[in-house]
């Protein structure tokens, strides 16, 4: 997907331009497939297959969540609401709400709403880390957009967190 193509959707969804495009890749294992989760050894390699996420700031406290791979309806909800989604057509925003939690919990400069319009192009359930690769998109934007103080190894370990 080109930067232009997810800008424009994000205009599209939100009728507002967007701020910052992000990208998060998948990864295969080279050895150790189903092993990583369970604390094993694993070699992982990075793909050209990810995530990508084009984002906007709001001038209110709501967060508004659209996946162009997904059927329905934008996911919005307060800054603050912690509580995962429990409609069938909304779960998959628990992957983005569970990583701004714990971020939120960490860092108190997460103090106002955004838009963040995600397309991803890995085949779900392929072994190509989909889930990981949303909850590090979701790191990544929230420490690029509020400055956070946070290396990548910490969004790993809350994405792990996340994930269980």
């Amino acid at each position: 997907m080109e930067k232009a193509e997810i800008l424009a959707a994000y205009q599209t969804q939100f009728g507002t331009e967007g701020a910052d495009v992000f990208f998060s890749p998948g990864r295969i294992n080279v050895i150790g497939e189903h092993t990583d989760y369970n604390g094993g050894h694993v070699f992982p390699c990075a793909i050209s297959l990810g995530t990508y996420g084009a984002f906007g700031f709001r001038d209110d406290q709501e967060v508004h969540l659209y996946s162009g791979n997904m059927e329905g309806d934008e996911v919005v909800f307060a800054l603050t609401d912690d509580q995962p989604e429990t409609e069938a057509s909304r779960t998959w925003a628990n992957y983005f709400k569970g990583m701004l939690t714990y971020l939120r919990a960490q860092f108190k400069q997460i103090d106002r709403g955004f838009n963040l319009y995600v397309y991803g192009n890995l085949p779900y359930g392929s072994g190509l880390s989909s889930s990981a690769s949303i909850e590090l998109l979701m790191g990544n934007v929230l420490r690029d957009e509020f400055d956070l103080a946070i290396d990548s190894i910490e969004l790993v370990k809350l994405g792990q967190k996340n994930g269980k």
